[in-house]
């Protein structure tokens, strides 16, 4: 299987700003443990640098646990460890969500950015063809983790249904089995071209290993596309 453009989004006109710059939390599907070793979650985890924030996420996610701190350089110290694992979202434009695939430097410049069939250069996809167009996926994989090959760069700005006025979250993820999803949001978005109303949801995926027969899972991103904001609240 060969990642073409019929899996990411393949224009080329300029891409707006998604609004990130007004930002308030993070949406996040796991977190580090005291060994420094990633956990998955099946629930969303949310952090923010506000207090007020932080205490109604605790409310809309339905948290078990009281909001704490984290340590971390980005000032969104308040964590808040809910138990749902879908939330309801607005996402203001079509440009709220991204999928790209990106190899970044080691001082955290981008070498390359691809929307899988060509180059993108400042956030403009050019006509210069992605040299790995044609590889198959498990190839691409490969690459990536050798360091020498970009890997799934996905992006989605939103504001909460339940509570829209607490500002714009954000939610990034590198995960290779919801590129497909991502894109086919970033299509229904462009076609909606407005705001839109979505699901966003943690979905773990369970299956048996066949060799030592332990039960194993990993958890992915979904969003649901819904329809247009204005055409769903009326």
């Amino acid at each position: 299987m060969a990642i073409s453009g019929n899996i990411f989004r393949s224009t080329n006109e300029a891409k707006a700003s998604s609004g990130s710059d007004d930002v308030v939390g993070q949406f996040r599907a796991g977190f580090q443990d005291e060994q420094g070793r990633p956990v998955s979650l099946g629930a969303w985890r949310a952090t923010t640098g506000d207090p007020a924030v932080a205490d109604r996420l605790h409310e809309l996610l339905e948290a078990t646990e009281e909001v704490s701190e984290w340590e971390t350089k980005t000032g969104q110290n308040l964590q808040v460890f809910g138990s749902r694992n879908e939330i309801e979202v607005i996402f203001d434009s079509a440009n709220a969500v991204r999928s790209t695939m990106v190899l970044w430097s080691q001082k955290g410049g981008k070498i390359i950015e691809t929307d899988g069939e060509y180059i993108i250069e400042d956030g403009v996809v050019t006509d210069k063809p992605d040299p790995d167009v044609m590889l198959p996926l498990a190839e691409r994989k490969q690459k990536a983790q050798n360091g020498t090959g970009p890997s799934p760069s996905l992006q989605a700005y939103f504001r909460l249904v339940d509570a829209p006025e607490l500002g714009k979250f954000k939610y990034f993820s590198g995960s290779w089995t919801a590129i497909e999803n991502y894109a086919e949001a970033e299509s229904q978005l462009a076609v909606i071209d407005g705001p839109a109303r979505a699901t966003l949801l943690l979905d773990v995926v369970s299956w048996t290993d066949r060799e030592s027969g332990q039960e194993r899972s990993f958890t992915r991103p979904k969003i649901t596309v819904i329809g247009a904001h204005e055409l769903v609240a009326a």
